[in-house]
């Protein structure tokens, strides 16, 4: 197991019992906390609002002593409760605090301040255990359907159009997790694709996690908290758009006179007919295979009628090659079909009409060069 596994390993097992599992309030005993005894009856009259719903987001504060968890209400039974509201919760068990979990459904007591606790009354339920009667039956009922829209934003990866983000209630946007898009940008899931609660991805050597239903992203030198969160809906996982992007070497550009965003790899050198942009990324390649520093990167590259190649390079220090992965996925005008070769240094060839040609040389399929870029007459920027 290696030492990032194993951080996140740790951080999470904090997470989900340091600080999110203090109690499971599925009606279990309190050990870690003394509450007034009180009959359910005075519970009710306590509660500014008694509801039931579903957790579909919990904010943690930079203590992460307290959460703000939201809910989408399906029942009401006392006060006047909104169709998407939240409460506060410690998250320490000796305050008392409730671990909510994203996705469960509680019945909720919440307090005049906004707070619910475990002697508060709130607890998990489930379809198998019907409330207690005496709660009366619901003041009102809410149905949900999903609270995202496509609202007509696309998603560009420099100049190639990929998708399409989702906005959320808060005016956020929000980009589907889905390996389809991993694969365009060059992002690479390390967690298995069937878990849905926590995702963790790297780029290069960035590495994030996501936490389904949290404003938590786990970096490298720790937590990093969004103000927005990663929810699921329908089966697919979206997490905010910038704060995840960002963090992975990307800048995000929002284009207001076609309503789209623009995601441009910071990490790569994108190679056009008549320029080159980024150009000083691969410069630095160079320099650091030159002193056996490890370093990978990206090439964009268009042709004149075509869509991208995309080239990643990516130099081991465990190793004298360079490794090249070519994926023509865009460009509808070629035959050739992706493929991961490892070569031996990489070349520039002058050409007095087209530029200088930048190629790898001494590959292990025996192909004497690949090229990988035209630097044209004119200067690069």
């Amino acid at each position: 197991m290696g030492v990032r596994e194993l951080n996140i390993k740790r951080f999470v097992l904090t997470l989900l019992i340091g600080l999110f599992v203090s109690l499971l309030v599925s009606g279990a005993t309190c050990y870690a906390c003394s509450c007034i005894s009180l009959t359910l009856e005075q519970k009710i009259e306590r509660a500014e609002q008694i509801f039931t719903g579903k957790v579909v987001g919990i904010w943690h504060n930079k203590k992460l002593d307290q959460a703000k968890v939201e809910f989408e209400v399906t029942s009401i039974y006392k006060g006047d409760v909104p169709s998407v509201t939240h409460v506060f919760s410690s998250t320490i068990s000796t305050k008392c605090g409730i671990s909510f979990q994203f996705g469960k459904s509680y019945l909720v007591f919440k307090n005049s301040d906004g707070t619910t606790s475990f002697c508060s009354g709130t607890g998990a339920i489930n379809d198998e255990k019907p409330l207690d009667e005496r709660l009366g039956k619901p003041l009102q009922t809410y149905e949900h359907v999903s609270s995202l829209g496509l609202n007509d934003i696309k998603l560009r990866y420099h100049y190639e159009e990929i998708g399409a983000v989702r906005i959320d209630p808060r005016d956020k946007a929000l980009i589907p997790l889905q390996d389809h898009l991993f694969k365009e940008v060059g992002i690479e899931r390390l967690s298995n694709p069937d878990d849905h609660e926590q995702i963790r991805l790297a780029k290069g050597n960035k590495e994030v996690t996501v936490f389904t239903g949290s404003n938590i992203l786990l970096l490298k030198n720790g937590p990093k908290y969004m103000d927005s969160i990663s929810i699921r809906d329908i089966g697919i996982v979206y997490a905010p758009l910038r704060d995840l992007m960002e963090e992975l070497d990307f800048s995000v550009v929002w284009n207001e006179q076609d309503r789209s965003i623009t995601l441009n790899d910071n990490n790569a050198v994108v190679s056009l007919p008549n320029k080159i942009e980024n150009f000083s990324k691969l410069e630095a390649f160079q320099r650091n295979i030159s002193k056996n520093v490890p370093d990978n990167m990206r090439i964009v590259r268009y042709s004149i009628d075509s869509g991208p190649i995309y080239i990643d390079l990516d130099y081991r220090d465990d190793s004298v090659s360079i490794w090249m992965k070519f994926d023509p996925i865009r460009d509808k005008m070629t035959v050739e079909k992706a493929y991961k070769v490892s070569c031996k240094s990489m070349i520039w060839e002058e050409k007095p009409w087209s530029g200088k040609l930048l190629s790898l040389d001494g590959c292990s399929d025996g192909q004497k060069h690949y090229l990988l870029s035209i630097i044209p007459i004119l200067k690069p920027t």
